[in-house]
């Protein structure tokens, strides 16, 4: 066993007896990850790792949390699409900004 697998037993070790109580950590909290995929008019993709995203329908944007900590907003433009996917590749969400027909 390592030190570092050690360090948590010989914490609550020292603090009891110091005369407290120390509870073990709880686990790490798993987030849930999404992939936020936008397919462009002309059939260009974008591609955005996400924690959470917002869909504002009257203004045609997303509202997110990039997985790395940024906002993020994306305004859909028309003839846009956007797929949320969800950690097991299925598609949870779909989000369209038809296109404007002249």
């Amino acid at each position: 066993m390592s030190a570092i697998d050690n360090a948590p037993t010989k914490a609550i070790n020292l603090h009891q007896r110091a005369g407290g109580f120390l509870l073990p950590l709880p686990p790490l909290r798993e987030t849930t990850m999404y992939t936020l995929k936008i397919v462009t008019a002309n059939r260009n993709e974008i591609i955005h790792a996400v924690d959470s995203i917002e869909w504002k329908r009257v203004d045609k944007t997303i509202y997110g949390d990039a997985s790395t900590g940024d906002p993020l907003k994306l305004t859909l433009l028309p003839g846009d699409t956007a797929y949320l996917v969800n950690r097991d590749n299925k598609t949870v969400a779909t989000y369209t900004n038809p296109a404007q027909v002249n």
